[in-house]
């Protein structure tokens, strides 16, 4: 089973044209869980593009509307999800907790995009979204989660970043705030890339986008229960032609030998 999250980049002009560089990689890619964040292209023309997208891909897909317009979609293969939870009015973007039959199992997936300008409330964010999981079910939390790892606090060096970046991750004290992250591995959910690489890789910026002021971050995860987790063969960006140009993020993949 391979699992991937991508952020599209939504708001741009270039908007469509980058979306049909996305939908190449995706295809190359052959996820069997897909999570996209940022999705605004997908919700227009009552939902044309997300039609096309599933045909593209031979995925079922299901889009959260966002207040913010920042839409999250999640798409499978095999069997359309069985049910879906939208998780919006409680949070800046959306969320997604979706149940789906792998085989003759069953796996809980939760797509998410998390508020980028305050680890405080990325933090309650994420403790919401742990109410709403089942601990016994097999489990996957992925998407851009705008936070930085306890993972990565010793490469993040935040005395270069400008003041934005500064004032989204760091605490009162000057200190890297890592708390949301923390809660999810506390929860008893595995950073799969982490675990995977003594070294992370960033997710954003890609090529394209790296200029100004940027710092190169990883904000993109893919989190598994401990028994999947263990199931995990190899976790990292995806590698293509449009990996460095279809959007600010590079997309970001997990297999696991599952079920």
């Amino acid at each position: 089973m391979r699992a991937l999250t991508y952020n599209l980049l939504a708001g741009q002009d270039d908007d469509v044209a980058r979306l049909r560089e996305a939908t190449l990689l995706l295809r190359a890619a052959k996820p069997d869980v897909l999570v996209l964040n940022e999705g605004a292209l997908l919700a227009l023309d009552e939902g044309v593009r997300l039609r096309e997208l599933e045909a593209a891909l031979g995925m079922h897909g299901t889009l959260g509307l966002a207040r913010s317009g920042y839409h999250v979609a999640l798409f499978v293969r095999g069997e359309p999800a069985q049910h879906v939870e939208v998780v919006a009015g409680e949070l800046s973007h959306v969320a997604l907790v979706a149940r789906l039959r792998v085989g003759r199992h069953e796996l809980q997936v939760v797509g998410a995009h998390l508020y980028p300008f305050s680890a405080e409330k990325r933090l309650r964010e994420v403790e919401l979204l742990l109410t709403r999981l089942d601990v016994s079910l097999p489990t996957l939390l992925l998407g851009d989660l705008n936070a930085i790892s306890p993972r990565d606090v010793a490469t993040a060096r935040p005395e270069s970043w400008v003041e934005r970046y500064r004032a989204r991750h760091l605490d009162a004290s000057g200190v890297v705030d890592v708390r949301a992250l923390a809660a999810l591995e506390r929860s008893g959910l595995i950073d799969v890339h982490a675990s995977h690489h003594g070294e992370t890789m960033p997710t954003r910026p890609t090529a394209r986008y790296a200029t100004g002021d940027r710092p190169s971050q990883r904000l993109d995860y893919i989190f598994a229960s401990a028994d999947l987790a263990r199931t995990a063969t190899h976790c990292a960006p995806f590698e293509h032609s449009s990996a460095e140009t279809a959007s600010d993020h590079r997309p970001l993949y997990a297999d696991f030998a599952w079920p």
